[in-house]
């Protein structure tokens, strides 16, 4: 008779703590960050661009690159692979 108590109780026990874990999703209420937080890198990130020194001519054809996407393929000029004698 204990036996069956004990094994009651603790699936009884097991049967609450596993109903707990789904309330704990539903009711835990997590805000969104801020969005400057998640506007770019850290300030001290090795990535992060400095403000005080210019972009290379590079750096900005790659930035207008990133703003404005490339065309769809049937508008790009047909370029042969390299290597070939066309």
């Amino acid at each position: 008779m204990r036996r069956s108590l004990a094994s009651l109780a603790g699936r009884g026990l097991r049967f609450l703590i596993t109903m707990m874990v789904p309330l704990g999703k539903i009711w835990c209420y997590i805000p969104d960050p801020p969005q400057e937080l998640i506007m770019g890198p850290a300030p001290r990130h090795p990535e992060r661009v400095r403000s005080d020194v210019p972009l290379s001519p590079l750096e900005r054809e790659l930035a207008r690159q990133l703003r404005q996407p490339d065309p769809p393929d049937e508008h790009r000029p047909h370029r042969p692979p390299s290597g070939s004698t066309h």
